[in-house]
């Protein structure tokens, strides 16, 4: 239970075979020699989150004109560029703030119980807000923000290094 939220893409797969006809079944596409085609929605999960309500947040708020109702939410790749460098510029702001790399990766991994001190809160506020919600997760900027930070810096620079044109994006939340 609670706020589950993926990035998917999807895209139609086309492929041809061979029907066996039968009195019944004669040439049921009129294609020549019996070829047809078929065709799937192919659906695949390129990244996932539990409970990152400020990732959610962002999709929603940056290219969901603020509409939350679990409705899938058409992404193009600036949208994920756009979030990659929010998530960079705050993590470099943790990493100047705490000015000790051994705590960053603390912070970053969920090791330490850490609170952001005021300035750096009110810049992630500006940036990349929370969002509360039944069941949304912490709202506060603590190391488990950080974590989700870093975990869609890892996961959406992949998305975004193999993205193809081909494909359509959705984010798509559920609670």
């Amino acid at each position: 239970m609670g706020l589950d939220m993926f990035l998917e893409r999807k895209k139609m797969a086309y492929w041809h075979g061979r029907e066996s006809w039968n009195e019944e079944n004669q040439n049921p596409h009129g294609l020549p020699d019996g070829i047809f085609f078929e065709s799937s929605e192919v659906t695949q999960c390129v990244a996932h989150w539990r409970k990152a309500n400020q990732i959610h947040s962002y999709f929603v708020n940056t290219i969901g004109y603020g509409k939350d109702d679990c409705e899938p939410i058409h992404v193009e790749k600036e949208n994920i560029e756009k979030l990659l460098k929010i998530c960079k510029i705050l993590l470099n702001l943790l990493s100047e703030t705490v000015n000790d790399p051994e705590l960053y990766e603390k912070i970053v991994s969920m090791g330490v119980v850490w609170n952001a001190p005021a300035e750096l809160e009110n810049f992630c506020k500006e940036m990349l807000p929370t969002q509360d919600g039944f069941f949304f997760g912490d709202t506060r900027y603590n190391e488990s923000y950080f974590y989700d930070l870093k975990s869609t810096m890892e996961m959406l620079s992949v998305v975004f290094e193999k993205w193809d044109d081909e494909w359509e994006y959705k984010y798509v939340a559920s609670w």
